[in-house]
């Protein structure tokens, strides 16, 4: 039982602790003007539209906010952020919700990345996704989504931002999409240095080679990136050269200057909900030399803990009911009158075996 108790509150506590120690790179010393940036691809925090009432959804809703919620604390602990960008898809039915709906999945997106608590110390960037104000399929984007998306998280979805010595820019490729915040100022906090890194932000990936877009290639060439940061595959690689490099699930991280002008350069984030596959959160520092280290920061495999706990609660109130028999008995005695109640019926058959054949003799 004791056993039983310590793998439960591993999996539902300790391993989220140890994250930083076991499975994520060390990160190596850092220039005080360097940027570190934690990137949060596709959370798609689950809503209630799909399963309303149905008591199993809502168990899956609140352990998906507590899994990100737990492990986003620790890469925010470990990592100590300038910039936190958010990659889109940040509710799963944003787009589809109705205005009560929107604003309660809102709330809960603010409660599960404590938004309010580190707005000031940490500079936040949203980028919408499909599945918040629509563009991808059936589901199209308007005006009414976008504007309400964009009241919710105080981000323009067409938007310039300036942190340090880095322009940051917004790609919109989602058809029909356009900013309702018309009066909105860039955001510039990079008065004192001399901006000379270029990043764009896209939910859909922009340069993979089967999935080009022409409005996406149409921004690349008018910004002229040093680098991509995206998301919506649920998956990590890195594309340059017309070349896909997948991220395995390992404690890694790769060293590049960005500025070398030799390549488009583009990294592809995983999802940081379980459901979504292999999950993760990305950091970056970045100098203003172009140098930069860049990772995976990959989380526990929660599905498998989950598939574990549905495997062994049976055998646990199986266990339960053992020790209630053995509860006023010892085993040994247990096991004493096993066999002797084996002996008696050994004996009864012996029994019944000499009078049928006695039977069978007359």
């Amino acid at each position: 039982m004791l056993l039983i108790l310590f793998i439960f509150f591993y999996c539902e506590f300790f391993c989220y602790k140890l994250l930083s120690h076991v499975s994520w790179p060390r990160i190596p010393e850092i220039n005080p003007k360097a940027v570190r940036m934690l990137l949060v691809s596709d959370p798609q925090l689950p809503g209630h539209m799909s399963n309303p009432t149905s008591i199993t959804a809502a168990i899956s809703r609140s352990d998906i906010d507590r899994y990100i919620k737990s492990t986003y604390h620790e890469a925010l602990h470990y990592t100590q952020p300038d910039v936190i960008i958010f990659l889109g898809d940040l509710l799963d039915e944003g787009s589809v919700a109705g205005e009560h709906e929107f604003k309660s999945y809102v709330k809960r997106f603010y409660n599960v990345f404590d938004i309010k608590k580190h707005h000031e110390e940490r500079h936040h960037i949203f980028v919408p996704g499909d599945n918040d104000i629509g563009g991808e399929g059936w589901d199209r984007a308007t005006p009414e989504k976008i504007e309400r998306f964009e009241y919710a998280f105080h981000a323009p979805i067409e938007d310039e931002e300036v942190f340090k010595f880095i322009t940051f820019d917004k790609a919109n490729i989602m058809p029909g999409a356009k900013s309702q915040l018309k009066h909105a100022q860039p955001q510039n906090r990079g008065e004192a240095y001399q901006q000379t890194v270029k990043i764009l932000l896209s939910h859909f990936p922009l340069t993979e080679p089967d999935a080009r877009r022409p409005q996406g290639d149409e921004i690349v060439r008018n910004f002229s990136p040093n680098l991509i940061f995206s998301g919506h595959e649920h998956q990590s690689f890195f594309l340059h050269d017309g070349n896909k490099q997948k991220f395995e699930m390992q404690k890694g991280y790769v060293n590049l200057n960005i500025l070398d002008h030799q390549s488009e350069k583009e990294m592809v984030l995983p999802s940081c909900n379980y459901k979504m596959g292999a999950a993760g959160f990305g950091f970056a520092v970045l100098e203003q030399n172009g140098a930069m280290f860049y990772s995976i920061l990959w989380l526990p495999p929660r599905s498998k803990v989950l598939l574990m706990y549905l495997i062994f609660i049976p055998v646990i109130l199986v266990l339960i009911n053992l020790d209630k028999t053995f509860r006023n008995q010892s085993f040994f005695s247990w096991l004493m009158e096993g066999a002797i109640e084996a002996k008696d019926e050994i004996t009864k058959k012996s029994v019944f075996t000499k009078r049928a054949q006695r039977k069978f003799r007359d």
